[in-house]
C-alpha cells in the first residue's frame, strides 16, 4: 500500500508538523492504528521554534475526529473533504505548508497527495479564483547527468557554478527536452493550473526549484481548487539541496464578480 502522503513507500510523518492535518480515508470495517516513536536520538533541527530547538524526546498532541461522510449531521458535512484531498482548506484565506517545514530539513522523497481549498460555506459571493503566495519555497530538481531538468545554464547567484535552468523556478520550458519544467524523474513539483498576472502566456501545470514562478505569486482560475504535491522515490545516494526544505503558501480566494 502506498504511504500516508501517497507515495511509493509506507513512509510516516516526521519532524515539526504543528498545525498541520490530514484526512485517512476508511471503510466501515476499516481498523485505524498511530504508531509513535517514543524517543529521538538528536536535537531537533529546527530554526524558526527556539522553544524546542534543544528537545531530544518527541512530542505530539494531536486531535482525532471520525468524519461521519453522507449524513444528515451538518457538523459531519461541514467537515467532510471532497474524494482524494489529503488536505482540505475551507477558509477564505490562510497559510498552506508542506510536512516538515523548519527551514532546514530536506523535502521529503515519496509523497503524492492533494491539496484542496474550498469557499467558505456561509460566504454567498463568487470564486473567481486563487492567489497564491511562497513565502518559502524550495523544490528539488533533476540533476542526474543526462536527464537534468533543463539545459545546463550558469548559476545567477554564483557564476562560478552550473544549475539546471528549471531549478531557477521561473522557467516554463525544459529546452533541453522541449517539455515543461519539473517533470523529470527526479524532480519534485507542486502541480496547479495556474498563471502570473503579470507575464502574458505564463500559464503553467507544475512548479518547481527555488521560486514560485517568476514572482513567487501565481493566480488558478479553473474550479476545482487543488494542488497536487509529489515528490519521487530518490536514489540512495541522491543530495538534496540545502534550499530545498518545502513550501509555504498565503492562499487567498477571490470573489465578487468574476
Amino acid at each position: 500500500p502506498r504511504g500516508i502522503l501517497g507515495g511509493d513507500e509506507q513512509t510516516g510523518l516526521c519532524g515539526l508538523n504543528e498545525g498541520q492535518h490530514i484526512y485517512i480515508p476508511v471503510e466501515t470495517s476499516d481498523v485505524v492504528q498511530l504508531h509513535f516513536t517514543l524517543s529521538g536520538t538528536g536535537t531537533v533541527p529546527n530554526s524558526l521554534v527556539q522553544s524546542l530547538s534543544s528537545q531530544t524526546n518527541y512530542k505530539w498532541n494531536l486531535k482525532i475526529t471520525q468524519v461521519e461522510c453522507g449524513g444528515d449531521n451538518e457538523a459531519m458535512n461541514f467537515l467532510e473533504a471532497p474524494n482524494g484531498c489529503t488536505q482540505y482548506f475551507q477558509d477564505n484565506f490562510g497559510t498552506i505548508s508542506s510536512f516538515n517545514l523548519d527551514g532546514l530539513s530536506p523535502f521529503s522523497p515519496s509523497q503524492d497527495y492533494w491539496i484542496c481549498v474550498g469557499q467558505e460555506n456561509d460566504d454567498p459571493r463568487n470564486a473567481c479564483g486563487v492567489e497564491l503566495r511562497a513565502q518559502t519555497f524550495g523544490l528539488p530538481v533533476d540533476t542526474t547527468p543526462g536527464q537534468e531538468d533543463g539545459a545546463i545554464i550558469p548559476d545567477p547567484a554564483n557564476p562560478y557554478k552550473t544549475v539546471p535552468e528549471c531549478q531557477l523556478g521561473d522557467r516554463l520550458v525544459n529546452t533541453r527536452t522541449k517539455a515543461q519544467c519539473c517533470v523529470a524523474p527526479n524532480s519534485a513539483s507542486l502541480g496547479v493550473v495556474a498563471r502570473e498576472d503579470s507575464i502574458p502566456g505564463s500559464l503553467r501545470y507544475h512548479y518547481c526549484g527555488e521560486r514560485l514562478g517568476e514572482s513567487n505569486q501565481i493566480v488558478t482560475n479553473p474550479r476545482p481548487y487543488v494542488l497536487n504535491v509529489r515528490s519521487p522515490k530518490w536514489p540512495k545516494d541522491w543530495q538534496v539541496p540545502e534550499w530545498a526544505v518545502g513550501f509555504q503558501i498565503q492562499y487567498k480566494i477571490n470573489t465578487g464578480s468574476c
